[in-house]
């Protein structure tokens, strides 16, 4: 009775008493705030090193304490048609000796910022082996003008079964721009990112059993929840996943993913089939299957009887290639499947065959 006590109060606290962020008025008033709500390598390493050390498949040890990596590529723009008022930069742009790691002076065109919110999902990379995922992480906070946004340096280290992962400030930089509304430049939303490589097996060398996630002053913990078929993370908060006070919490922006905290180990070649209307169709299903087989494909549930959809609504299904007859194809023709149906006329209808196109593919990001 008591737990449940303490469990309700929680959860009130989440929703009428979220902590007080303070954001500086001139990262608000350029930017979009999003409404929306986590082998072999180190986890510090960039997605494009990670992808070339799998391709040399040489195996690499996990290190006891990684080093802060360097992911601050920036978002390229030319020229300026908005952006941050220079009177609104943060209180420190005027303080002396005030600097960049290259040297460069922090001013009203240029600072640092906090990430004040960090959505997140695992996805899958083509480019990496089988049991490798990649942890996304996209900032919250939308710019819109001719900026320049770079992405956070982030820090990871493995101790005790648990990962802490710790991201550091991102820049905002408005130098050096063209000051007229003739001067076009691309004003796409950009947003500061982290793309984070890990394996099944390099979280089961180090015996990972949650995951913390640092910024600033707060401290995120989920729970690792991995067996041979899946990971998935889940928070230790009493919020709900969605709730604006979690500083980390599910990417739910693409409303058709069901979890993007969950990722499935797929055997090699696994593939998806596809065709319009087949999930409403219990009939066309079975001969979706039985295509299928006749062409040497089996059904992923027969080896993954837990799998599931990851998407709420969709017309496909998962199939493995055992042969590898396929393992070059993506994005084309599989074949055609003959349906029922029925044309209707005037004066009757008349029951009718229809050919039905099915695609094969592999699995997207999300997938």
């Amino acid at each position: 009775m008591k737990t449940s006590v303490v469990r309700i109060a929680a959860l009130l606290l989440c929703t009428a008493m979220a902590p007080a962020i303070s954001t500086p008025a001139w990262a608000q008033s350029s930017a979009m705030n999003a409404e929306m709500p986590t082998g072999d390598f180190a986890a510090t390493k960039t997605l494009d090193a990670a992808i070339a050390e799998a391709d040399s498949a040489a195996p690499v040890e996990a290190p006891a304490e990684a080093p802060v990596a360097d992911t601050s590529d920036t978002n390229d723009a030319n020229s300026f048609t908005g952006g941050v008022p220079k009177d609104d930069m943060p209180s420190y742009a005027n303080k002396p000796n005030y600097y960049d790691p290259y040297g460069n002076p922090y001013s009203k065109e240029y600072g640092e910022l906090w990430p004040m919110g960090v959505l997140m999902g695992l996805q899958r990379d083509p480019n990496l082996p089988t049991g490798h995922f990649v942890l996304f992480m996209s900032m919250t906070k939308t710019f819109v003008g001719c900026l320049k946004v770079s992405n956070p340096k982030y820090g990871t280290e493995f101790k005790d079964g648990t990962l802490t992962i710790t991201l550091e400030k991102y820049t905002v930089d408005q130098r050096d721009m063209p000051r007229y509304p003739h001067y076009q430049c691309n004003m796409a939303p950009q947003e500061a990112t982290i793309k984070i490589p890990l394996s099944k097996q390099l979280l089961t060398d180090n015996a990972v059993k949650k995951i913390k996630f640092r910024v600033d002053k707060t401290t995120e913990t989920y729970k690792v929840k991995m067996t041979d078929e899946y990971i998935q993370l889940v928070s230790e908060s009493y919020c709900p996943p969605g709730s604006e006070i979690n500083r980390f919490r599910p990417d739910q922006r693409n409303q058709g993913i069901t979890n993007p905290l969950k990722f499935w180990f797929y055997p090699e070649n696994t593939f998806i089939l596809s065709a319009d209307g087949i999930s409403k169709d219990i009939t066309m299903e079975n001969d979706l299957v039985n295509l299928a087989r006749s062409k040497g494909l089996t059904p992923l549930n027969d080896i993954f009887p837990d799998h599931k959809n990851y998407r709420k609504k969709a017309d496909m299904y998962y199939f493995v290639d055992k042969d590898g007859r396929y393992k070059n194809v993506n994005n084309e023709l599989f074949d055609y499947l003959q349906v029922d149906a029925m044309r209707y006329g005037l004066e009757a209808d008349e029951p009718i065959k229809k050919n039905v196109a099915v695609f094969i593919r592999k699995p997207g990001q999300y997938e």
